[in-house]
């Protein structure tokens, strides 16, 4: 039971604070309570995610039971992990060549040096540092040997080509003799050289098969005869001088015709192609003459190892324009020029 005074202050609150304020207060009170129950977790998760490390969420889809499985990569099994994935498709085999068949291309391949130890030297090695087998595999003495084999046995082979034994000397329609071991004879078969011309086409086989017919077996030889375009003896490379060969002479020169334009420059860089010691050029020299610019070119392409050795043919004193320049291409080459009055 409370006191008189106590009652009396009681009653006085009541007639001071209305009843409507005081249920505003109560309500405040509840409202500011239960935002300070739910912001503590909310801040208290905010910083669980700020520290949480990131991964990947998988989706497993039971078919059966039609529910979906989430779990991180972490929590899959490894077997699971390993099976492959639908509509991939599998790796390719690799096939493995038979033995008969790596056996066939070993035969096939020429044989290496084996430099299987010395790999390690060669890679990751600056392109500068490449500057010969012998330094590119670190300067081992297999590889020196090795690169020297392969020198020699390139040198055997170009030497193969070379003529071997004695030179000879040869000279046809009283030109100066030209020594050598191989020879090519340039002969102008265009219409101005046949029967209606000069004539000096039948001559000229004449010349050639005497001056083949003093080659020993080491020699070789080669005949180029043009008007527009080149016609050779046999391949273009030159032939060895043996009797058999010789005899194709005659017979090469009996599918030959006089007819046609000349083109000089064509069949003496043809010629000049297969570096013979010695060439013979026999023409009238008729237009188009050589100008200074082809003879140059024609003296560079003889090296200073082929020698040409002009001879013009005419009819009383020879065509100045054609003398000029068949002089100037035999000087320039070591050669020299002979010219053949065919009235005489």
């Amino acid at each position: 039971m409370s006191s008189p005074v106590e009652s009396t202050t009681a009653d006085r609150i009541r007639t001071t604070i209305p009843a409507w304020g005081m249920s505003l207060v109560l309500h405040l009170a509840i409202m500011l309570t239960i935002a300070l129950v739910t912001t503590a977790p909310m801040v208290s998760r905010g910083l669980e995610e700020s520290v949480r490390e990131g991964g990947i969420v998988l989706v497993q889809s039971d078919a059966a039971t039609r529910e979906d499985r989430y779990f991180t990569e972490a929590d899959q099994p490894q077997n699971e992990l390993a099976k492959p994935q639908e509509n991939v498709a599998p790796p390719t085999p690799q096939v493995q060549p038979s033995e008969a068949a790596t056996d066939a291309l070993d035969e096939l391949l020429p044989e290496q040096p084996n430099n299987a130890a010395l790999a390690p030297a060669v890679f990751g090695q600056p392109l500068s540092a490449f500057k010969g087998a012998g330094k590119a595999l670190g300067g081992s003495q297999a590889a020196q040997e090795a690169e020297a084999a392969a020198v020699a046995s390139e040198r055997a082979a170009l030497d193969a080509l070379i003529p071997q034994g004695p030179t000879t000397k040869v000279s046809i329609f009283g030109s100066a003799k030209a020594e050598g071991r191989t020879f090519t004879f340039v002969v102008d078969r265009s219409a101005s050289m046949g029967e209606d011309g000069l004539g000096m086409l039948g001559v000229a086989q004449t010349q050639l098969e005497a001056a083949v017919a003093g080659l020993g077996p080491t020699h070789r030889f080669q005949i180029v005869a043009y008007n527009q375009r080149p016609t050779y003896l046999g391949p273009k490379q030159m032939t060895p001088a043996t009797e058999e060969n010789k005899k194709l002479v005659k017979q090469f020169f009996l599918t030959l015709g006089a007819y046609g334009s000349t083109e000089h420059e064509i069949a003496l860089v043809t010629a000049l192609a297969a570096q013979p010691d010695v060439i013979f050029l026999l023409t009238d020299g008729g237009d188009p003459y050589l100008h200074a610019g082809q003879i140059r070119r024609l003296w560079e392409l003889a090296r200073g190892k082929t020698s040409i050795h002009c001879i013009q043919f005419g009819a009383g004193p020879p065509l100045a324009e054609a003398a000029d320049w068949m002089k100037r291409l035999a000087e320039g080459t070591g050669g020299s020029y002979t010219y053949v009055d065919v009235n005489r």
